[in-house]
């Protein structure tokens, strides 16, 4: 699990299984992780994100998104495009 605070026009990354050392994730299931990012209301609507440069992949606030496919040690990026600093919350399963 992870949490940030991402200003406008800035990005948070954040590493599939939590890599603690080079090639060694802290997980026991390295493939098809299964990941969700939750955009909580916190700027009466003003902040928007995208997920990995994707345009088809923008969330508002109270928008969540599964993101699957992924494997322990890929950099998932959520850029803030909103007017306002985006809060975002990860949950990484599996």
């Amino acid at each position: 699990m992870a949490a940030g605070l991402i200003k406008p026009d800035a990005r948070f990354k954040y590493t599939v299984g939590c890599q603690i050392e080079e090639g060694k994730p802290a997980v026991r299931n390295v493939a098809d992780r299964k990941v969700y990012v939750h955009v909580p209301m916190t700027k009466n609507g003003s902040a928007k994100v995208r997920l990995d440069g994707r345009e088809d992949a923008v969330l508002g606030e109270g928008d969540g998104a599964f993101v699957t496919g992924v494997k322990a040690g890929d950099v998932l990026s959520v850029e803030s495009v909103g007017e306002a600093e985006a809060e975002i919350v990860i949950l990484d399963s599996n």
